[in-house]
């Protein structure tokens, strides 16, 4: 479980990356920003990392097919709320 200090350096992280523009970003998990990193609860499995802001969901219907299914290079989707975001996280186990 992460602490209140790790979900705040990961909302900072992602806001930062959010308010330069306005475009879905995906790092190979190990490139991602370490704090939008340590959201994952997947010890080690980790494929990908997406940083989607929430005005493009809005405009979107809420919906990235690409991102919400196995198809992208993994097995598992996890998806982390957090303030003017969504980091979604593949996992190949």
């Amino acid at each position: 479980m992460r602490t209140l200090r790790e979900s705040l350096e990961a909302t900072i992280v992602a806001l930062d990356a959010v308010q330069q523009d306005d475009h879905v970003k995906v790092w190979q998990y190990c490139d991602a920003p370490p704090a939008l990193q340590g959201l994952s609860q997947n010890g080690g499995d980790e494929d990908w990392l997406a940083l989607v802001p929430t005005s493009i969901l809005e405009t979107a219907s809420g919906y990235i097919p690409w991102l919400e299914v196995s198809a992208f290079g993994c097995c598992h989707v996890c998806k982390y709320p957090i303030a003017g975001a969504i980091v979604y996280i593949g996992c190949h186990a």
